[in-house]
């Protein structure tokens, strides 16, 4: 009777080492895929947003993530163009509070001391289906380093067809810049 409880103790021990092994070899497994999905994810990212920056910067050698942030609506990338200082670019994607407006997802681009180099719509503002031209809102913040908050009224004018919209794009602009400086000193 002893033996058959201590060969039972022995079958569970295997049985939970077994567990363990297998276990690991699964997890390990899924953490590769899982990276590869992540990898796949930020190669079509980056060629997008290269394919969307090339325009404004015709030299870029490549667009490389950088560390993830805790926030999943900022995606921050280093822009390196042959034979001048790399860039940083934040991808921005904001909810709107208007349910007649669309949704913002842009590119705030910054030099290595936070001044704002461009700030590019990926997708058109729209209030009530119809399309608003912000270039003269989004110039604007060229060539600025912002004490923060942005101010709307002080340091740069709203679209006056698209007022939601634009106090948006400020806020998230505001947000990002501190997290874009955290990520220039980390190197």
């Amino acid at each position: 009777m002893k033996f058959l409880k201590m060969l039972f103790q022995l079958g569970l021990i295997a049985g939970g080492l077994a567990f363990l092994y297998f276990g690991y070899v699964h997890l390990e497994g899924n953490t590769r895929f899982l990276k590869a999905i992540q990898d796949a994810k930020n190669t079509y990212e980056t060629r997008f947003l290269s394919s969307r920056l090339r325009p404004v910067y015709p030299n870029i050698e490549s667009v490389d993530p950088v560390e993830p942030s805790a926030d999943d609506s900022v995606h921050f990338f280093k822009l390196k163009q042959k034979g001048e200082t790399p860039l940083f670019v934040a991808r921005i994607q904001k909810d709107v509070a208007c349910e007649t407006c669309k949704d913002l997802d842009f590119l705030l681009v910054t030099d290595l001391k936070g001044t704002v180099q461009k700030v590019q719509l990926l997708e058109n503002i729209e209030m009530e289906g119809k399309k608003i031209d912000p270039s003269a809102f989004l110039k604007q913040f060229e060539g600025k380093q912002f004490s923060l908050p942005i101010v709307i009224g002080k340091d740069v004018e709203a679209l006056k067809e698209a007022p939601l919209p634009s106090q948006s794009l400020v806020e998230a602009i505001s947000e990002t810049l501190p997290k874009i400086q955290a990520k220039i000193k980390q190197g």
